[in-house]
């Protein structure tokens, strides 16, 4: 795995490629912005279920359990992506120093969100 990092919202975001000898396609990291705006707005749509599985995971009290609030914390973490399928997975935490579940958001290579899940 090829391990690069980007700057995103004032923060450091690891890249991961996979497989390790792949080369990052030309323009696959051109758009992070937008697609974090892709992301967050598939997170929003689903929201109550997310909160509920990351709490039902995690169950901590420390953690904000309101929409907004909940929403404005998710960072981005991790971005992975996948050339020979074209796909990417944004990853986003609460905070790593809070809890190990992650909010992992997938995109095709058209970069069209094609899920959201509660990952650990």
């Amino acid at each position: 795995m090829l391990d690069i990092t980007v700057e995103h919202a004032g923060r450091t975001v690891d890249v991961d490629v996979t497989p390790r000898d792949a080369e990052v396609p030309a323009g696959m990291l051109d758009d992070v912005a937008g697609c974090d705006a892709r992301a967050r707005q598939a997170i929003r749509a689903d929201l109550d279920a997310v909160i509920r599985d990351y709490l039902d995971f995690d169950g901590s009290d420390n953690l904000p359990q309101a929409p907004e609030p909940f929403l404005a914390a998710l960072h981005l973490v991790r971005i992975g992506l996948y050339p020979d399928e074209p796909a990417a997975v944004f990853d986003y935490t609460l905070g790593r120093d809070l809890t190990d579940q992650l909010v992992a958001v997938t995109f095709d290579g058209h970069g069209t969100v094609t899920g959201v899940a509660v990952e650990s």
